[in-house]
């Protein structure tokens, strides 16, 4: 594709219903933790990507909502290094995809 990722695996979580997509691009490794919401989405979620990044050896962990992120949330984040992507970012992305 054009995002230039590669050997992309979709892992879907029975438990939480969040889905994992782990992606390569170069020799990094990235987790994407999504989570669909109606609400803003706070620090439990991104206690999960950070998780997820871990469990997965990921070099990089990006969570993902088509919603927004709270407060908590995003300094949360930036305290454990996980990129934040909100509903903005992705239709963003879309759009240039597309």
């Amino acid at each position: 594709g054009k995002t230039g990722y590669r050997n992309i695996d979709i892992v879907q979580d029975a438990q939480d219903f969040n889905t994992d997509i782990i992606a390569y691009l170069k020799t990094i490794k990235y987790i994407f933790r999504c989570v669909y919401s109606v609400d803003p989405v706070g620090v439990n979620f991104i206690q999960s990507a950070f998780c997820a990044k871990n469990i997965h050896s990921a070099n990089v962990g990006v969570a993902v909502t088509n919603s927004i992120f709270t407060k908590e949330a995003q300094i949360y984040a930036e305290e454990v290094g996980i990129i934040l992507w909100d509903g903005e970012n992705v239709s963003k992305m879309v759009n240039m995809s597309g």
